[in-house]
């Protein structure tokens, strides 16, 4: 609730509501390993986009590493390492950009945006859903 009353007041609220939605997890284990590997892995699809835009590559260019990414995404979907938003982001944005006529990757702001908004959306989700019960559990046992 947090995240989506935040994400109002943001340009891209699904970002940070999505975060939280999708590294949240009953085991302690299994949600720390995705909010790394979410912050991680948008990270590197945002290196990635701006590398590729920056780059001058041509359009056949830009869909055939959209394609290779889509490739590798539905070959992985099923991993253990949570790594999807490395090629959703990469996707994402060649898209976003490109549409935008913005291949010289001016819009770097964007891009710093979506790796803010991942982070606070992974900062929430330990916050309520790993910090704050165990707190309360350590308070109740007392």
């Amino acid at each position: 609730m947090i995240a989506t009353i935040i994400g109002f007041y943001l340009d891209h609220t699904g970002w940070i509501v999505g975060s939280v939605g999708l590294v949240m997890r009953p085991l302690r284990d299994m949600q720390e390993m995705r909010s790394v590997f979410r912050v991680i892995s948008v990270f590197i699809g945002v290196i990635l986009v701006y590398f590729v835009m920056i780059s001058g590559a041509s359009n056949i260019a830009l869909v055939g590493t959209a394609v290779f990414m889509l490739v590798l995404a539905s070959g992985l979907h099923e991993s253990k390492i949570y790594i999807m938003p490395l090629f959703i982001t990469y996707i994402v944005f060649t898209f976003m950009l490109v549409a935008d006529g913005q291949r010289d990757a001016t819009h770097w702001w964007l891009l710093s945006e979506r790796l803010l908004w991942v982070a606070s959306g992974v900062v929430i989700a330990y916050v309520f859903g790993l910090l704050l019960p165990k707190v309360f559990k350590k308070h109740n046992n007392e």
